[in-house]
């Protein structure tokens, strides 16, 4: 699931790049193959801690980042921070 960070709160990517023009036609982030097309692979600036309390917070469900070691959090061409969650296994 790709969410975007915004200090201690997580939007939906169809909140913010419904009105971008990288997005795809659905107004979406356009991701492929593990991939966001419209945007960079940055270092993990914002810490798992931050995103998992972000995520508890906004939709009251636990989940978790991906492995550390491999980041999962990229810059899109607007500027937004965007990150890929899993669902927490039981």
């Amino acid at each position: 699931m790709l969410v975007i960070v915004m200090k201690n709160q997580l939007l939906a990517p169809a909140a913010v790049c419904n009105n971008c023009p990288m997005a795809s036609q659905s107004g979406l982030p356009r991701w492929k193959k593990g991939r966001l097309r419209c945007g960079r692979p940055i270092e993990c600036a914002t810490s798992h801690q931050e995103v998992d309390r972000a995520v508890e917070q906004t939709i009251g469900s636990p989940a978790k980042l991906p492995n550390p070691k491999a980041c999962t959090q990229y810059e899109c061409a607007m500027g937004f921070r965007i990150v890929e969650l899993s669902e927490q296994s039981a």
